[in-house]
């Protein structure tokens, strides 16, 4: 890649651009018994944490120098349709 965290146009790498999956209704899909399943959400911030400690490994070896233009915490929106989803979005 060119770049720092380009990776994201591929979904399966979303943890690798800074994405923790936290609030996030598509990881986290409610079950047949209505139980919520988060082992994918679990997953994905598991990966990010991992690149995190990576990005800040490359940051202290001097091979990123400017941590500041590749990762920074953003505000998260999330959207979704019809009233179960509104509810279960207001849990969170």
């Amino acid at each position: 890649l060119e770049g720092v965290a380009q990776e994201s146009s591929n979904g399966w790498n979303n943890a690798g651009t800074g994405h923790s999956a936290l609030m996030e209704l598509n990881y986290t899909p409610q079950n047949a018994d209505g139980s919520i399943s988060i082992e994918k959400a679990v997953a994905i911030n598991e990966a990010f944490q991992i690149s995190r400690q990576f990005w800040a490994h490359q940051v202290e070896r001097g091979v990123l120098r400017t941590p500041r233009s590749f990762i920074n915490t953003v505000p998260h929106m999330s959207f979704v349709w019809g009233q179960d989803n509104l509810d279960a979005l207001k849990l969170l």
